[in-house]
């Protein structure tokens, strides 16, 4: 008889991606400093020299085999790049992950920042420009510019040098000729937010979009009530 017992005791708790071990696979925190005026996301713009050199983003990056969860990854991420202490990182739980048409899969990890201002902040030169904030309530006041990109299944590619090169062999195959030619064109949108302190686009207006959805029917609470983190 098939071990169906064994078979279910092996089955994830929290299944993950199928390709995962295929996709790079890193994570971003989103900071959040509560000030004056409202609670600000913290971001920051890379360095030039570095991959995506001008952009502004959260700050994160690969996840180390040592990392035991994506909050590892994205606590360690922060103090190399913007010098935070885990001491003032207070988690507060995780996102769903995307899947970006890069080949990368991104965990969002939500923490609240415990920093009276930025000057506190010592970030890495070689890897942060600048860091600023701006208030959560800004981005849900100002709805983001929306662009699409078509996605398409190319089984023959062109290189540099003009040679085309076979991915998939469509005719040693048996396949249908049909998928020699690209296939698909699944329409992704890509959102932009030109905010007073730049553009802001990408996975990183991803992420801002589905943290503005979890938190539209949040109400404020009283000052001493604290919040349990979550990994």
């Amino acid at each position: 008889m098939f071990p169906f017992e064994q078979l279910a005791a092996r089955l994830p708790l929290r299944p993950g991606f199928h390709y995962g071990r295929r996709y790079r696979n890193t994570a971003v925190l989103l900071p959040l400093i509560q000030m004056e005026d409202g609670v600000h996301l913290l971001f920051e713009e890379r360095a030039d020299g570095i991959r995506q050199a001008g952009e502004i983003c959260f700050p994160g990056g690969m996840m180390d085999p040592e990392d035991a969860n994506p909050c590892e990854t994205a606590i360690r991420e922060s103090r190399e790049e913007l010098g935070l202490s885990s001491e003032n990182i207070e988690v507060l739980g995780r996102m769903d992950i995307l899947m970006t048409v890069m080949g990368l899969t991104v965990a969002p990890v939500v923490a609240r920042v415990q920093v009276k201002n930025l000057d506190g902040m010592t970030p890495n030169p070689d890897e942060v420009s600048r860091i600023f904030t701006l208030p959560l309530d800004w981005f849900r006041t100002h709805p983001p510019e929306i662009h699409t990109i078509q996605i398409m299944a190319h089984p023959v590619v062109t290189k540099k040098n003009g040679e085309k090169e076979i991915l998939l062999p469509v005719e040693k195959l048996g396949l249908p000729e049909r998928y020699a030619r690209p296939w698909g064109g699944v329409r992704h949108p890509v959102l932009f937010w030109f905010t007073p302190k730049g553009l802001i686009w990408g996975i990183t207006a991803e992420i801002i979009k589905s943290l503005l959805e979890i938190t539209e029917t949040l109400h404020p609470v009283s000052e001493g009530i604290q919040t349990t983190g979550k990994i």
